[in-house]
């Protein structure tokens, strides 16, 4: 899956983009595609490192949010041309039992497609 998956995406991004696919983040962040259901969702998973805790032992909102973008950013460009996010709300709130995690919506480039 995981390469499968990188050649669709290079493929869908176009020839000579001057983008670095998979992005170096992704890259560090340990990445890895799961599943592509076609047009519609895309799975990632990604490792929640120590270093990435915050003092509760949680993943570090931060990195939530750029677990996030390095989900939503491949899946926009098996969507839609290449773009970029323009937009991205994130709202935690939290709980007695834990850190409970609402929506996530971006909204891409200059052709205003919406995912959530």
């Amino acid at each position: 899956m995981q390469d499968y998956l990188s050649v669709k995406i290079r493929k869908s991004a176009g020839p000579n983009t001057g983008m670095e696919l998979p992005p170096k983040i992704f890259k560090a962040m340990e990445g890895e595609f799961l599943e592509y259901v076609e047009g519609q969702s895309l799975t990632v998973r990604f490792p929640v490192k120590e270093s990435y805790s915050n003092p509760f032992g949680f993943m570090q909102g931060g990195m939530i949010m750029a677990a996030m973008d390095n989900t939503l950013g491949p899946l926009s460009l098996l969507l839609l041309p290449p773009s970029i996010t323009t937009y991205v709300n994130q709202v935690y709130q939290a709980r007695q039992n834990g850190l409970r995690i609402h929506p996530c919506h971006g909204l891409y480039g200059e052709n205003n497609a919406h995912a959530g």
